[in-house]
């Protein structure tokens, strides 16, 4: 089954966020709903009340038994060019 890896970059502050999934259309809208803690509540208020959003790219798809090894490798490749995760390592 075909994995797509994607980027999520989120306006206003320099984290962004590497994943996969086997839907990029339903994950994004997860990405773009009201967080669960006080602080991603507040931080999307602030995102949404200016017109912003969210942007997600798609860099590099898989199969499924492979997601996890470049699911790794592009977070530990963004990191090494200086991106800071949003991702719980």
């Amino acid at each position: 089954m075909k994995v797509y890896i994607y980027c999520v970059e989120y306006p206003l502050i320099e984290n962004i966020y590497i994943g996969s999934t086997i839907n990029p259309d339903s994950r994004f809208g997860q990405h773009r709903a009201q967080g669960t803690s006080m602080e991603d509540g507040i931080y999307y208020k602030k995102i949404h009340n200016l017109g912003l959003r969210p942007d997600m790219y798609i860099i590099d798809t898989c199969e499924r038994n492979e997601r996890l090894y470049w699911e790794n490798f592009y977070m530990e490749l963004y990191k090494s060019w200086g991106f800071k995760l949003k991702n719980v390592i």
